[in-house]
């Protein structure tokens, strides 16, 4: 397993991989016991605000709570699988 900062992560960009903006990164949610990453909390754009953001779980707060499962690629940004994104949000609400 890759070790890094968690820094790193600080204001990168999500993005899905139809050219989609999800928004930046604040913060991760960590598996402390196996060190993984859970999820990414992302701060969503407030000017424009997609369907698709509307539709995933958020925190108390209203960041959004990306799963580690739906990413695709992490370079200088992180690029996730938009049809995952959608059934992760579904999964949440219950659908």
């Amino acid at each position: 397993m890759a070790k890094f900062s968690v820094s790193k992560f600080k204001d990168m960009q999500v993005v899905t991989d139809m050219g989609n903006f999800i928004g930046y990164v604040r913060d991760l949610i960590i598996d402390e016991v196996k060190g993984d990453i859970i999820a990414f909390v992302c701060v969503p754009e407030k000017k424009k605000t997609s369907d698709l953001v509307k539709r995933l779980p958020t925190d108390r707060e209203g960041n959004l709570l990306v799963p580690r499962s739906t990413v695709k690629s992490i370079s200088t940004i992180i690029v996730v699988d938009e049809k995952a994104l959608r059934i992760a949000g579904l999964r949440f609400r219950g659908v």
